[in-house]
């Protein structure tokens, strides 16, 4: 049910300008230029990495299911799809709660954090020192002891903070995605629910449960973000420092050279990467870099023409695009005016919003 809705919406930005395993890819959080252009592209940056166990036996099964129900049908291209409902934009649901490609990194070691400290917390209230912790994982177990070496004289203090702030939190969700939430939590002598659990509880599928918890996950995180004296406790399990850049390891590198005045030809030969590998970074830098010079790939007077070219081209395909502004302009110029307009779409698209 709830994947379904992902999937819908996302077929309703994209239509059938791209085939059906890109939202598969989009879910998934692949790291790819193409697939974080996509996201850009279609306005779809919310669902980016929403579900990374998603398995692809599934998600085919999924888009069969809503063939047979009528729910999407055929597109133009191979392999494509479009909604049948056409949806205009995310209503208030749970699907406006995500914001994958900002807080798919920092999502679950937040999760880990308040799972821990819980179970951590509960268990030093009733005397029990001797528990197995639910999280295993390295860094957050040291870390879950440093914030609570940190905190040994406020101890009393920290579990009813932390009550005060969850419950403030999950007011702006509904009660079953409140209540999924409280059943993940572990405390004294009592073991939050597994997914599997939690799928026989309300009668979802495992991937609607994991869906589901990742959005009301991604709400909290966004309301302690915009309102961090609010939830003083629960701020600081959010590990600021992830918020790193969106670009992948690799066009880091190449971004680090580039301001150090390096030309495409220099880098290659300094990365040893073949030099479509570094424009692919290079666009992939100017959909978030803020003030990349795109003057300096992409003539000035050439720019309003492939952007006009863009816009008459809809399905962004670039050998549409192409065809209509000759092949004196290069691919890889295309693709980066291809990211000035989605980067103009998206300023438009948010100064809209605040007028």
């Amino acid at each position: 049910m709830y994947l379904e809705k992902v999937i819908d919406y996302a077929l309703s930005q994209i239509k059938d300008r791209r085939s059906i395993n890109s939202i598969f890819y989009l879910l998934k959080g692949k790291k790819s230029i193409q697939t974080i252009h996509d996201a850009e592209i279609f306005q779809l940056e919310r669902f980016f990495g929403i579900h990374k166990t998603l398995h692809i036996d599934t998600f085919e099964a999924v888009i069969q299911q809503m063939r047979s129900d009528g729910l999407i049908m055929k597109g133009a291209i191979k392999d494509s799809f479009l909604s049948v409902t056409e949806i205009e934009k995310v209503p208030t649901d749970f699907r406006a709660y995500f914001n994958g490609l900002k807080f798919e990194s920092i999502a679950p070691t937040f999760m880990n954090r308040l799972l821990l400290l819980i179970q951590t917390y509960t268990n030093s209230q009733m005397k029990n020192k001797s528990f197995i912790p639910i999280i295993d994982i390295p860094d957050i177990i040291a870390w879950v002891k440093y914030f609570y070496r940190q905190n040994k004289n406020r101890e009393a203090d920290i579990l009813p903070e932390m009550y005060h702030e969850l419950h403030c939190l999950l007011q702006y969700v509904d009660d079953m995605e409140a209540s999924l939430f409280v059943d993940r939590l572990t405390g004294y002598q009592h073991y939050g629910m597994s997914t599997g659990q939690l799928k026989e509880k309300y009668k979802i599928s495992k991937d609607d449960v994991i869906l589901l918890h990742t959005a009301v996950v991604h709400k909290m995180i966004s309301l302690i973000h915009q309102e961090k004296k609010d939830y003083p406790l629960l701020q600081g399990l959010v590990d600021y420092e992830e918020y790193t850049s969106i670009l992948t390891a690799s066009a880091q590198k190449t971004f680090r050279f580039f301001k150090m005045g390096l030309t495409v030809e220099e880098i290659s030969r300094k990365r040893g990467l073949k030099k479509n590998t570094i424009y692919d970074h290079m666009v992939e830098i100017a959909l978030h870099e803020q003030e990349f010079p795109f003057h300096q790939f992409v003539d000035e007077q050439a720019q309003p023409l492939i952007l006009q070219a863009i816009k008459t081209n809809p399905s962004h395909r670039l050998r549409d695009i192409r065809s209509t502004v000759g092949d004196s302009i290069s691919y890889f110029q295309i693709r980066l005016m291809l990211t000035k307009f989605t980067r103009l779409t998206r300023d438009k698209h948010g100064k809209q919003q605040t007028t």
